[in-house]
């Protein structure tokens, strides 16, 4: 892709007339806080993916891993992760994607990072669970096995991988992750090296298309289950709808809604010390579904505790059932997923 590409999206008003504005569902979900049933999931998480941008500007990825409850909530507005070297030291915005192993939704956190005594304080500005849809098409908890042997090539590793982690930034400054998952190898590759993330059918926020159209500057973390590795992208991204593209990049007879663009600055393949303790795809640490909250019960609480004002809203949160939610979640995930 270059800049003369036709299809490029380059405005709020361009992508929201190609991709729709994000639903009154998917803002209503997200909280302020840490509620119980937030606090219930991050008491399971034994891993996580943050982001956050350092002081020479540049968006920085890593994950923060070890034994659940690997973030430590402090209150309803504060949680601790452990340090970590790509961490920034100052004061700054910073985004979580939380993991529970065998849970399909992931915890989205957004907030500000705050360093405090080899720890990573971050205080909550918003919360929200974000659909399986990702970690169900790339099978995350199911394929992998403990101890894959390491790989050299970050191309070949590029190319085992069902599941990125995508960090963006708006243009104030806030930070967002967001979960991107396929069979594997479903990052393809553009011109001059660029990297291409297809879009499927999610939680309909649409944040990183949002921020990149504002900012262009992205971080990606790739990951195969089983490897201990990870494989850390930095660079700057364009959206496009590029017709060629997005059918070159379907899945199941079903094109790409829109596709990601992302020329490399940095690219690191490495052995993670968070994965490694973490130990994700050990499935006898993977949490018995007695055990997890149900996700429909936690959306459900989340969009009763949401406080955007406006009689649709006020109506939603009157008549919002756990139960329709989950029947509603098991058929988008079954019939949507494409």
């Amino acid at each position: 892709m270059t800049q003369q590409d036709p299809h490029r999206i380059e405005t709020r008003e361009q992508l929201e007339s190609a991709l729709g504005k994000p639903s009154l569902g998917a803002v209503l979900k997200s909280i302020d806080s840490i509620d119980a049933p937030a606090a219930a999931l991050l008491a399971l998480s034994p891993m996580a993916v943050l982001a956050a941008a350092g002081a020479d500007g540049r968006l920085a990825a890593w994950i923060a891993g070890g034994r659940p409850a690997v973030a430590r909530v402090l209150d309803r507005h504060r949680l601790v992760v452990p340090r970590h070297a790509s961490a920034p030291r100052a004061e700054t915005r910073v985004a979580a994607l939380f993991f529970v192993p065998g849970l399909g939704e992931t915890l989205r956190v957004n907030g500000t990072l705050h360093a405090r005594d080899g720890a990573n304080e971050i205080h909550v500005e918003e919360l929200f669970v974000h659909c399986a849809k990702a970690l169900i098409r790339s099978r995350f908890w199911t394929t992998g096995t403990a101890g894959c042997a390491p790989v050299t090539d970050p191309d070949a590793f590029l190319a085992a991988a069902p599941f990125v982690a995508l960090a963006s930034i708006d243009a104030d400054g806030r930070v967002d992750v967001s979960p991107r998952g396929d069979p594997a190898g479903f990052v393809g590759r553009g011109d001059d090296s660029a990297l291409v993330i297809p879009d499927r059918p999610g939680n309909r926020r649409t944040d990183t298309f949002h921020n990149v159209v504002a900012d262009p500057r992205v971080a990606v973390v790739a990951f195969v289950p089983g490897s201990e590795q990870a494989l850390s992208i930095a660079g700057r991204a364009h959206l496009t709808t590029d017709p060629a593209l997005c059918a070159r990049l379907a899945v199941q007879g079903r094109r790409a809604l829109a596709a990601l663009v992302v020329a490399p600055e940095r690219v690191a393949l490495a052995h993670d010390a968070g994965i490694a303790a973490a130990v994700p795809w050990d499935p006898r640490g993977h949490v018995a579904p007695g055990a997890i909250p149900r996700a429909a019960d936690v959306l459900a609480a989340h969009v009763r505790a949401n406080r955007k004002r406006g009689v649709l809203p006020s109506l939603i949160r009157t008549i919002v059932s756990a139960n329709a939610i989950e029947r509603g979640l098991a058929r988008d995930y079954q019939k949507r997923l494409y």
